[in-house]
């Protein structure tokens, strides 16, 4: 698997988003009165997008509080679908490995990864209920979509056959974060 040229250095971007001062920290679940969110602190769990094709945040945000009993996290992706990943792995100090494959047909890597996506939410659960969930998300016509799963020290993320961005979770606590864990 090829590693990301250095002119498409999304770890170098990363990084430097997670560094800003004055970044504020994604509503995570108990915004949504659910539970304290841990992030992803459970190894094996399924990491899944839920997003509105319709670009709509209602659906998803009234399909994650519904959810809030099925998932061990859920963060919104409002900054982005890397630094929600980023956040939520260096609240639970573990890694995850996740694959953006396909890609949205025309959609570049960087996009896919830093785009705002104010109607998704990120959320990690036991594989054993992805089906629930899945359900769940088509009743409120939210789509879940699979990335991977929650595993070792670092956040992986990869298209096809390239490697787009690999981090040391120690690497991705920002100030914000590091105040509230």
């Amino acid at each position: 698997m090829a590693v990301a040229t250095e002119e498409q250095d999304y770890g170098s971007r990363l990084r430097r988003l997670l560094a800003t001062a004055d970044a504020p920290a994604p509503r995570s679940l108990p915004d949504w009165g659910g539970c304290a969110d841990p992030g992803f602190d459970r190894p094996g769990d399924a990491v899944v997008l839920l997003e509105a094709p319709d670009g709509r945040a209602a659906g998803v945000e009234a399909c994650a509080r519904e959810a809030a009993a099925l998932v061990g996290s859920a963060i919104e992706c409002g900054r982005g679908l890397a630094v929600a990943a980023a956040v939520e792995c260096a609240r639970g100090a573990r890694g995850a490995i996740l694959t953006l494959d396909p890609l949205p047909e025309g959609e570049a890597p960087v996009s896919a990864l830093f785009r705002p996506r104010g109607a998704g939410v990120l959320v990690s659960l036991p594989k054993e209920r992805l089906p629930d969930l899945e359900a769940l998300a088509a009743r409120h016509g939210v789509a879940a979509v699979c990335l991977g799963m929650v595993g070792g020290d670092r956040l992986m993320f990869c298209a096809t056959t390239e490697i787009l961005l690999e981090i040391a979770t120690t690497e991705l606590a920002p100030r914000w974060l590091q105040e509230e864990i």
